[in-house]
């Protein structure tokens, strides 16, 4: 950062200096990762890659079915350290199986299934089409909502703007 003059002892030393704002061109662009995982999903945010996003109700997977998820990873564990032919950690594809197998399952309020929320969604994903992605795909199920995208813009923002209007939607 830059500093004005103004504010200078007898050697020309800066007292106090002012920033000057602005923005230097950086010599190497910001590097930013592209995959990420939280807790169980991993994601990539990368542009013009096209995706396919799974979200879903709050209450779709239900605490006492995470916490079942956690203690099979829990046995997985016990029992890799007795056979040296298992992996050490319940692979992520079986973790994903175990996952889709319990929002198939239908748990929760499954809002979705009424027409008028279901179409909110619809319309919400409509919205941003060819804006901020290509939307290729959906499919809305009873607790989540499958689309396959091919994002224009930030992974996160797009998630963002799709909860926050939805959730306008359903609060108002």
């Amino acid at each position: 950062m830059e500093f004005k003059g103004g504010n200078e002892d007898k050697s020309g030393n800066q007292l106090n200096p002012q920033p000057q704002l602005g923005f230097k061109e950086r010599e190497k662009p910001l590097q930013r990762r592209e995959w990420y995982s939280r807790d169980y999903l991993p994601h990539r945010n990368q542009l013009n890659l096209k995706q396919h996003i799974t979200f879903r109700l709050a209450d779709s997977l239900p605490k006492s079915k995470l916490r079942e998820l956690e203690y099979e990873k829990i046995i997985w564990k016990r029992r890799a350290a007795d056979d040296p032919n298992m992996s050490r950690e319940m692979p992520e594809s079986e973790q994903r199986k175990r996952i889709e197998d319990l929002l198939d399952a239908g748990l929760g309020c499954c809002a979705l299934k009424h027409p008028e929320i279901a179409n909110v969604v619809q319309e919400t994903l409509l919205k941003f089409d060819n804006s901020r992605y290509h939307l290729f795909a959906w499919c809305n199920m009873p607790n989540h909502v499958h689309v396959l995208i091919e994002p224009l813009s930030e992974l996160g923002k797009i998630m963002q703007s799709w909860k926050s209007y939805t959730g306008k939607w359903g609060c108002g």
